[in-house]
């Protein structure tokens, strides 16, 4: 769907539409995936789809609808359900009118060899990305996958916005008898990729991790790796809503302005990121920025929705569509030799919240935990259950690395860190 077409498509739903406000989207998108288990693609899949969506008002009273049928009578049938839905429901007291015009930001986020990637070339790089795997004596699992999707927006107050985008992932698990290592490599081109690269880590971590020791639950100077950084600030991202924070039923109320991290932590949205770019809107069609939510340790900004912006006097932040923590030119094994006894911890997963209000959660670690000795990994370890708080890990960070792009958690570049006293409460048999 190229930019004439998005424009065509958004005027004709408009015109159709007789609400006191009304919000259109369309979009067109390829997904491919090649899956692979026990060292074999198991499953090749190709997904074409367009959409169009209605978002109609009248007053406070809001309704949408969405379809894929993009003739003229789907389209009109889909205005038709929205409005039909807007004046069945309930005011809305928070709703506010779409914005006018809008001055969007570029982002080259389209990459053509992730759209032509042939389906052979993809199947080559993962069997020789599978090869030493396999001379290995191990098993292997995970997916290669690529995404393209253009995307228009407009409303009844003059907004128009076009983009286009590209993602390509490649996620691989190699299984031992007892152990297990996990590897990523994310990019918004397929020249960010590297697929060798990203086998080998998984490799050696299940290598690494064979026959794992059990130890004590307890308080450990550990060593974070990006995707298990991403499990944590994912959570922060997620939970700095001013408006809970403003009525009290957050973790961050009075936090604002208030030194939350280490002097050495930044935290900010960059929709045009080279690596893991976003949308140049958000809200309601707004005008994405680059946003800091942290700076050098100290809270400057929560996300205030237009509504709550509008109530505060603030400026509308958006929900943070990536997440950026610049580290620093150490690698994961410089912030491994500071740690005289600790773990190196691979990545998380089940995490789930125990207590919101202190930010408490809690998580198991996965595919790769090692007990570091005298300044080096020295053995597996078995998984353990954290409960620990991300407001304090960002208080006790001694060390930062080379940030690196990853996925797992929604799209964040972030560095591995070395953190002081982070409590894991459990052990498994595994």
């Amino acid at each position: 769907m190229n930019e004439e077409r998005a424009r065509a498509l958004t005027e004709k739903a408009l015109s159709f539409a007789s609400a006191d406000h009304t919000e259109v989207s369309v979009g067109a998108g390829v997904q491919t995936a090649a899956r692979f288990a026990n060292n074999s693609i198991i499953q090749h899949v190709r997904n074409r789809d367009q959409g169009l969506g209605v978002t109609a008002a009248f007053g406070q009273r809001v309704g949408g609808a969405s379809t894929n049928d993009l003739s003229d009578e789907g389209i009109r049938a889909c205005v038709g359900r929205a409005e039909a839905a807007a004046r069945s429901s309930e005011p809305n007291t928070e709703y506010l009118p779409p914005p006018g015009p809008q001055d969007y930001m570029s982002i080259d986020a389209w990459d053509d060899d992730v759209v032509e990637l042939p389906h052979d070339t993809r199947a080559t790089a993962i069997s020789e990305a599978l090869a030493p795997v396999e001379a290995a004596g191990l098993r292997a699992a995970g997916s290669y996958t690529t995404h393209a999707n253009q995307r228009g927006i407009a409303n009844s107050n003059g907004v128009f916005g076009y983009n286009r985008s590209t993602h390509a992932c490649y996620v691989q698990t190699v299984l031992t008898e007892n152990s297990s290592g996990w590897a990523e490599s994310v990019g918004s081109a397929l020249d960010q990729l590297d697929v060798p690269a990203a086998s080998r880590m998984a490799l050696q971590k299940a290598e690494a991790a064979k026959d794992p020791t059990e130890v004590k639950p307890g308080a450990y100077t550990v060593v974070f790796e990006p995707a298990a950084v991403a499990g944590l600030t994912s959570i922060v991202g997620w939970t700095m809503d001013a408006k809970t924070a403003d009525e009290g039923r957050s973790c961050w109320t009075g936090l604002e302005g208030a030194q939350v991290g280490v002097p050495a932590l930044t935290m900010r949205s960059v929709p045009a990121h080279p690596i893991l770019p976003t949308s140049p809107w958000g809200e309601q069609g707004i005008a994405a920025s680059d946003t800091i939510w942290i700076e050098d340790g100290v809270l400057r900004n929560l996300i205030y929705s237009r509504f709550w912006a509008q109530e505060k006097g603030r400026e509308a932040t958006g929900r943070p569509a990536n997440l950026v923590i610049d580290g620093s030119d150490a690698t994961t094994e410089d912030l491994i030799a500071q740690v005289d006894y600790g773990l190196l911890v691979t990545r998380f997963w089940y995490i789930r919240f125990v207590d919101p209000m202190k930010l408490l959660i809690t998580g198991m670690t996965r595919d790769g935990l090692f007990l570091i000795e005298g300044g080096r990994v020295t053995r597996g370890v078995r998984n353990m259950r954290f409960n620990d708080s991300p407001l304090s890990v960002i208080k006790k960070i001694r060390a930062m690395g080379q940030a690196r792009p990853t996925t797992l958690h929604g799209l964040q570049v972030v560095p591995p860190m070395l953190v002081d006293e982070f409590h894991f409460t459990s052990g498994t048999s595994f």
